[in-house]
This record gives structure tokens, C-alpha cells and sequence, in this order.
């Protein structure tokens, strides 16, 4: 969970530098996704704010056979890991 956690964070300070040097920084969509299932699978959730993010993300989840609850919002898309207390089964 640490692991996952510092590649996040590390993706955003880089992101952050290189924007104030006004370079234009472009992570890969499956990279995003990837990361994002490794944090449900470590119980925790996880947004996405594309589309095309979405979509890996669902793909992965069904591949994986993870259950996740899916929450969509006009501003993207929750995958909350699925408990006992929340259990209906993936979307």
C-alpha cells in the first residue's frame, strides 16, 4: 500500500514540476488504470476522471474478477472496494 501510494505521489510532484517549467507531461493511461486496481486490490478506492481511465479500469476489475462497487458522478467515477457491509457484486 506504501509502495502504491509513493508512485502516486511521485507522479504528481513530477507532474507539478514540469508543469512550472512549462513543460506538458503525458502519463499513460494504462499505467494510471494499473495503478488505480493495485489500490483496490489493497483496499482502497480509487477515482477516475476520463473516460478512457474508466474504461482500463473496468477492464482490469473484470479480468481480475475484483468486486468493486462503481459510483459514477457527473465529475468521474468511484471504484470502492467491495465488503460484506456493501456487498453487491461488480458493475
Amino acid at each position: 500500500m506504501d509502495e502504491i501510494f509513493c508512485k502516486m505521489i511521485n507522479i504528481v510532484f513530477y507532474a507539478i514540476k514540469h508543469v512550472q517549467e512549462g513543460f506538458h507531461m503525458v502519463i499513460s493511461p494504462r499505467e494510471m488504470a494499473r495503478t488505480k486496481v493495485e489500490q483496490l486490490k489493497n483496499g482502497l478506492s480509487a477515482f477516475s476522471e476520463t473516460q478512457e481511465v474508466t474504461e482500463l479500469i473496468e477492464r482490469y476489475i473484470k479480468e481480475e474478477q475484483l468486486n468493486v462497487l462503481i459510483d459514477r458522478t457527473s465529475l468521474g467515477c468511484w471504484f470502492i472496494p467491495a465488503t460484506k457491509a456493501n456487498e453487491p457484486a461488480s458493475q
